[in-house]
């Protein structure tokens, strides 16, 4: 019961940091700029708001047709509650913020049946600065994290129950839901769904006779319902009367800006400086009386991506000896180890990008941090369980990591600070 307690605190400390001044600044910022102004659109039924040919409707803005439409409807529906203004659009990303940081408890109390694992990692994503970041600004991501991790829980639970039961299929069912609910946010969101398509396929075979009898339910769960639900996700857009000829027409206008976009932005990054945190993004700047200014920047905690990234090389280093050890395929009918998912959910979340044509950002890193936090807190569990210098070793992870968050947490969300103490916070010159 305690456990239950501590979870409601720290979601309860993730919800006032992602709500703190979340009306800061009080106009668009950074991709605000097309997200936002295509969910005003959104809000008022306007097709504009799916249609790739129009003018900006407002000087320096853009309607955001590039990616599919769930996240920005979420910005509508909080325009259509509580008005418009930048609260109502940045509001619902709390909520889904918040999401991860109850969802990444359950992932990790779901695949090590240790609670104390969630909430280690829940704490972290609760403090880390790329998921305060983008809880508080009108983009998609924070979107698209919410339902991959919300994915690959179902699938986990799939797995843990009595092949071919009931229960298995409702969770599978549940997993390719919620597949489709990503891709339908931003098609990153087929990464992880790509993962546990293959790993699904990976099981079927190894269950030896007669496994291309489970095909046709693998193509339906991860394939048909998934674009079902992508499709779905447009029913604003059908419903407003577009052709099935405008929908081919807006993908094609969709993957040929994807595939072609030579831009260039002072603040992109290349996929491989993203585990080192060398170049985040400087969304907003407020200049202010006695030369204080108020920033806010995509800046994760540097502290859990590094320790999280060395957890995730120890992982698949332990499971390389347990392989070694057992001599055999450790992913069997109801086997699933932290050791295995957490670094392939992980690599399946970043290392596709190392691949990525066109221009990038550090919030394309988001969705990893959720399982960055959780090999991390595998480990420090394991630490508190050695003795006294395991304590010692799990304790001051935890506190330096907090610190850090807290240090760091004025230049997240847009606190004034003068530029002495602003200086002192960019550790790497690469920040500026």
């Amino acid at each position: 019961m305690k456990k239950i307690y501590l979870l409601a605190a720290i979601l309860l400390i993730a919800f006032s940091i992602r709500l703190y001044r979340l009306d800061v600044p009080d106009t668009y910022y950074f991709d605000e700029v097309y997200h936002a102004v295509t969910a005003k659109a959104y809000a008022k039924n306007d097709p504009a708001g799916y249609e790739w040919w129009h003018k900006a409707p407002e000087p320096g803005t853009a309607y955001e047709w590039l990616h599919p439409p769930i996240a920005k409807l979420f910005m509508a529906g909080g325009i259509v509650l509580f008005g418009e203004s930048a609260w109502s659009w940045r509001f619902p990303g709390v909520l889904f913020g918040v999401g991860v940081c109850w969802l990444t408890y359950l992932l990790g109390a779901t695949l090590t049946k240790d609670k104390n694992v969630g909430l280690i990692a829940a704490w972290f994503c609760a403090l880390d600065g790329l998921l305060i970041a983008q809880s508080r600004i009108g983009m998609n991501d924070i979107y698209v994290t919410f339902f991959m991790v919300a994915a690959v829980i179902a699938y986990v639970k799939a797995r843990q129950q009595v092949y071919l039961s009931r229960l298995w299929r409702q969770w599978l069912w549940l997993s390719g839901i919620l597949m489709g609910l990503s891709i339908s946010t931003k098609w990153s969101g087929v990464f992880v769904g790509l993962m546990i398509g293959l790993w699904e396929l990976q099981h079927l075979i190894v269950l030896g006779k007669k496994w291309w009898r489970g095909l046709p339910r693998l193509l339906v769960t991860f394939i048909v319902l998934p674009l079902t639900i992508y499709i779905l996700s447009y029913s604003q857009f059908w419903l407003q009367g577009h052709t099935l000829g405008q929908f081919k027409e807006l993908h094609d206008q969709i993957w040929w800006y994807q595939t072609h976009l030579e831009a260039t932005h002072p603040f992109q990054s290349k996929a491989w400086e993203w585990p080192l945190m060398i170049r985040p993004v400087w969304y907003f700047v407020d200049y202010l009386e006695g030369g204080q200014q108020s920033l806010i920047y995509d800046l994760a905690n540097p502290l859990l991506l590094w320790f999280g990234l060395l957890a995730q090389m120890g992982l698949v280093v332990s499971l390389v000896l347990m392989g070694w050890k057992k001599k055999k395929i450790l992913f069997k009918k109801q086997t699933i180890l932290p050791a295995l998912v957490l670094p392939v959910a992980y690599f399946a979340c970043w290392a596709p990008w190392l691949f990525s044509p066109r221009i990038m950002f550090f919030y394309h890193y988001t969705p990893a941090i959720p399982f960055l936090s959780l090999g991390l807190a595998v480990f420090i569990r394991r630490w508190w369980n050695e003795g006294t210098v395991g304590k010692s070793l799990a304790g001051l992870t935890v506190l330096s990591i907090t610190v850090m968050a807290l240090f760091l947490l004025p230049i997240i969300i847009g606190i004034p600070l003068t530029k002495e103490a602003i200086k002192l916070r960019f550790f790497l010159p690469t920040w500026r």
